[in-house]
């Protein structure tokens, strides 16, 4: 089995364009060092409130938020949309980079994000996420392994899995394991799945956000993929939007 080496800035493999209106809380998180060049997207997130934005810590972590750039509003990478700068980031504290746990990140704009058709913010879960439960997730980049970046927003419906089962599939990834109640892991067949550039992007149940792309073995090789567990952040999460 290729080593399972998470994929940092990751994409679907094997999902249909989302549909108009499906996602309204999607967000497409740019990255930029030149000052009137254009910022490419390089993770996804999710809308919180008019100020606050979901996201992976491995998205954020060492980077300047000056740099960074939200748009919400479009399923299309290329247009469309309203984009809003990044003033703080909120990386979860005990975010370690090295195993990739509590991979979880928040992001205050600048203003404040207007809602409407296009935009609205997701829900948080209410309740945890049980084995079996049949989720969507959704994000925008390579739909393979030749770098096939796609201009529409990209959904898969996966089903999530028990610890005990993604610990043993993930095994040569030894280094990022054990997979903790605090994550949460998905998986359908070989080429479905996330690659690069979802990262950071909403794992969906009934209109709630239950978990948050965090790593894979690129790409939809035929192993799981770890998410962060919303549910066990709900209450950080809460707490700092609320400043």
């Amino acid at each position: 089995m290729r080593e399972a080496k998470p994929d940092i800035g990751a994409r679907i493999v094997g999902g249909n364009d989302a549909a108009q209106g499906s996602a309204l809380h999607q967000v497409s998180i740019r990255l930029g060092y030149i000052e009137g060049v254009p910022k490419k997207h390089f993770c996804g997130g999710s809308v919180l409130n008019d100020k606050w934005i979901l996201s992976a810590a491995h998205c954020t972590y060492q980077v300047p938020a000056g740099i960074l750039t939200a748009v919400v509003g479009s399923i299309k990478l290329s247009t469309g949309g309203d984009s809003y700068d990044i003033e703080t980031i909120e990386n979860h504290p005990d975010y370690d980079p090295k195993t990739i746990k509590h991979d979880i990140s928040l992001l205050k704009v600048k203003g404040t994000i207007k809602f409407g058709d296009n935009v609205q913010p997701i829900e948080l879960p209410t309740s945890d996420i049980g084995v079996g439960e049949v989720c969507t997730v959704t994000g925008w980049g390579d739909t393979d392994n030749q770098n096939t970046v796609p201009d529409n927003l990209q959904a898969l419906d996966v089903k999530t899995i028990s610890k005990e089962k993604c610990n043993k599939e993930l095994a040569p990834a030894r280094e990022y394991l054990p997979i903790e109640d605090n994550q949460l892991c998905t998986f359908n067949k070989a080429r479905e799945g996330i690659c690069g550039g979802d990262s950071g992007g909403p794992l969906v149940k009934d209109k709630k956000q239950v978990g948050i792309v965090s790593w894979g073995a690129p790409c939809a090789v035929g192993v799981p993929d770890v998410f962060t567990r919303v549910y066990s952040y709900v209450d950080w999460i809460k707490k700092n939007i609320g400043k």
